[in-house]
This record gives C-alpha cells, structure tokens and sequence, in this order.
C-alpha cells in the first residue's frame, strides 16, 4: 500500500489515480476519490461549504510523495475552480492555489449523531430468538444423523445430505446428485445440524404452499426438480443490464417445485460458504473482526437473498463469538416467492427489490437504518455494470454500508476492476497461491482498511 493519501479523481473515461500525498496537520484517509468541482468563493477560500453552512472549516498543506497531483492542481488553477471529494460527515476540497493545499469542511458533532443513530430499537425483536450455540442440542440432533458408509450410505439414505463419520465429523453435499464428497470435522458437524434443524422449519412453510396447489402438489414438486436439474436459463444471454448466464430467471424462482429443491440443497451451499467467508474477512481485517464478534447488535443485510440462508450463517458465526449478539436482518429480493422462508429463519422480506433500478436510499430504507454487513451472494451475474459498482461505492463511501462480503461462481468477476476503479478496497480472501480466485471478496471503504496480512486461515473456517 501506498505511504499517504491517493488521489482519485472520477471524469467522464471512469475514475483515475493522478498521484499520492501526505498531510502533516490534517488526518486523511487512505485515498480520497473527487467528483465534483466548484467555483463557490466560499469553498476557493476554504472559509465555508454552502451546503453545510454550520459545519467547522480548515485549511491544511500537503506535500506530493508521488508526482501527479501538482498537474492536477495546475489543471484547477487554470479553471479557477476546486475539485471536491466527499466523505461521512466530511467534504475536502482541493484548491487551485499556487502551493497544495486542501481546505476541510467537517461536522464537529458527528460522533454523537451516530451513535444516537445506532441507538434505534426499529428492526430488533422483531422474530422469536434462536437457539443456534446450544452444543448439547446439535450434538443429540447429530447422533441421530446416517453414519457415513462410501459403498451404501447414499443408497440407503436417498434423501439424506449430511452423513456423520466414524471420526466426529461428517460428510455432506451441496449437489442434487450427490456426487461431490465435502467434509468437516466436529465444528462443523453441529453446525450442519443446527442448519438442518433450521431448515425444516422452512420446508414446513413450502408444504404450506404445496398443500395449496391441491393434487397437482406432486407433479410440481417432480418439475421444480426438473427445472433445477436442467436449468433451462442458464444459456439465455440478455442485455448487459439484465446479465449473462443467469440459473434461473425470476418466473422460475416463483416455481414451489423449484423452491423445494432449492431449500433442500443451496441451504447448505449458502450456509458453508457464508460462514466461511465470514471467518475469512475476520482474518483480512482486524476492523471488520471487531464488528462481527465485539458488536452487541447488528444490522446485517442480503441482497438478492432470497431465503436468507447467508444471513443464518452471519447469524451462527457471530453469536458463536458473542452470544448476546442481537440481529435486525433484511433479506432483498426481487422475487416475492422467497417471503414466507426468510421470515421463518427470522428475517425482514422485502420484494420486489431490483438492484438494477435502486438507489442508496431504497437499500437503507429498506432495511430501516445503515447497514453493518451486506452480503451479496451470486448476484453479479445479473448485474455487473458501472451504475451497480456505483450504488455499492455510494453505501460504503458514505458509511451507509461498513463492509460488503461477496461470494461469486467464477474465479475472474469483472465487478472487481469496477469497484477498484471507484476507490474502493477489494480483498480477495480464498487463497491465491494457485492463481487469482475472486469466489470470496471483502470490500470495504479504503479510509476503514485495517489489514492484517493474515497469510492463513483461522481455525473458524469450519468446512
């Protein structure tokens, strides 16, 4: 990383690096990002920001310790005008004088407004708790699992996903087929059962809705499997807007049958990989560390999350660390089907939620309040554009958002280049020692890094 503050400045060809400063008087972030100018005498003197005429102002000196911004700075004198970078509670300006120099406009009283702001009881209690760090529990509920057998297990067992073995851990699958063999030891055994417990209550609200489809209930639950197995979307290209690829469409996620499989198997996928990715970041940041397992209460969000089973693994991972942990969780989707299986795993449902025609505001609204953890599960499939990178630089630039978790199919996601371009800190976090892998992303506002340069992971990586 680069000693002092880097320079960004977004233009009409996307957002360029022009160079990198340090400031003796003045505590900036890790990089700064302008996007606007101004001729306002107020601002060229460093005096007052009109649009926060309360706010305390100061001016400071910067000194370039990699060349470009003295160009820059050249090219604003020329214009008589100041380039404007704005932050939480905090707008710089960088002046067009004959020296570098910045002027900042900041909100003295910002502190004691957030945490007012964090105060807010909207969105807490709003389900029954759940028991998910009873070991007792999940370790009755494991002893009544099939104990693993390579030969016979699967054909004696034709619904089953998790098998115990004969060493304390087990052995599942994510696959309809069962052909791909993961294992985990003891940790993860209990947490599978406490995710299987979880998910027959949701399959009991899909009978619910079975049972209302009278006696085609059958013939649906055969085609959703069909519609799973051969997923007739996944070759249909669409506009860059409406994404490439994707496994389902919209009408498909709203198929019962299809739910059914989709409950069955990708719990398990969303689960293992969200907890992962949780225990990963925690090893990447020591910030984001602090927040998943110090915090008393949490304001954690899915978007595109459907069933929400992303958020029972932040759930499980954070209450596993503080067990008084309190959560308001939001799952946003655009399809309305998913309702009735978030709010049985105790989350907030909002749908029709389209992130390819959202504002900041809709997202924080949404969710009634800023947002600790967003978490963004293969979504970008159908929405890698620059107006999505936006929306996700707007949330975190402006504290709306503290950190973003991505998990993805594909080892190279072009949404990476895009954030980075933004200012944006992009932390790849499965190992990279066979190549890049992008599956897991941390992405965090470049002023809230706190890296540790872990080179392993923690022992909390369960499966």
């Amino acid at each position: 990383m680069a000693e002092g503050t880097e320079i960004f400045v977004r233009n009409d060809k996307g957002t360029e690096y022009v160079g990198t400063v340090s400031c003796e008087t003045a505590p900036l972030p890790p990089s700064l990002v302008f996007t606007d100018y101004t001729r306002e005498p107020s601002v060229l003197d460093g005096t007052k920001d009109p649009k926060h005429p309360d706010w305390a102002s100061r001016k400071a000196s910067l000194q370039e310790t990699k060349e470009g911004v003295s160009k820059f700075v050249g090219f604003l004198r020329g214009r008589k005008k100041a380039a404007v970078a704005q932050l939480d509670s905090m707008v710089v300006a960088l002046l067009p004088s004959d020296t570098l120099e910045i002027a900042c406009f900041f909100d003295e009283n910002a502190s004691q407004k957030r945490a007012r702001e964090d105060e807010s009881d909207i969105g807490y209690g709003a389900f029954p708790a759940f028991d998910v760090v009873d070991a007792s529990a999940r370790k009755a509920f494991s002893e009544q699992l099939p104990l693993w057998n390579k030969k016979t297990a699967r054909r004696d067992n034709a619904e089953a996903m998790v098998f115990r073995d004969d060493k304390g851990g087990a052995v599942f699958f994510q696959d309809a087929r069962r052909r791909y063999e993961f294992f985990c030891g003891e940790k993860g055994l209990l947490l599978l059962s406490g995710l299987l417990a979880r998910t027959a209550l949701v399959l009991e609200k899909n009978e619910e809705e079975l049972k209302k489809l009278g006696p085609k209930a059958a013939a649906i639950v055969e085609e959703g499997r069909r519609i799973y197995g051969e997923k007739p979307s996944l070759r249909k290209f669409g506009s860059e807007a409406e994404g490439k690829n994707v496994t389902w469409s919209d009408g498909e996620y709203a198929h019962v049958g299809l739910q059914t499989q989709y409950l069955k198997l990708k719990s398990l996928q969303r689960f293992t990989e969200t907890y992962n990715l949780c225990a990963r970041a925690c090893d990447a940041d020591s910030g984001v560390q602090q927040l998943l397992c110090t915090s008393s209460r949490l304001r954690c969000a899915s978007l595109g999350g459907g069933p929400a089973f992303e958020l029972d693994a932040v759930r499980e991972f954070c209450r596993s660390k503080n067990e008084g942990v309190e959560f308001a969780f939001y799952s946003l989707d655009l399809q309305p089907g998913w309702r009735p299986y978030a709010e049985a795993l105790g989350c907030h449902f909002v749908a029709p939620f389209d992130v390819s025609k959202i504002t900041p505001r809709d997202v924080v609204q949404a969710c009634q309040g800023p947002i600790d953890v967003l978490v963004i599960s293969y979504l970008f499939i159908y929405c890698t554009t620059p107006r999505t990178a936006d929306l996700l630089q707007h949330l975190l630039v402006k504290g709306l958002v503290k950190c973003l978790f991505v998990s993805e199919r594909t080892h190279d996601q072009d949404i990476v280049q895009l954030l980075v371009e933004r200012g944006l800190s992009v932390t790849p976090l499965m190992p990279q020692g066979a190549g890049k892998d992008q599956r897991q992303l941390l992405v965090l506002d470049r002023s809230k890094v706190q890296a540790t340069q872990a080179s392993v992971l923690d022992e909390d990586s369960a499966f």
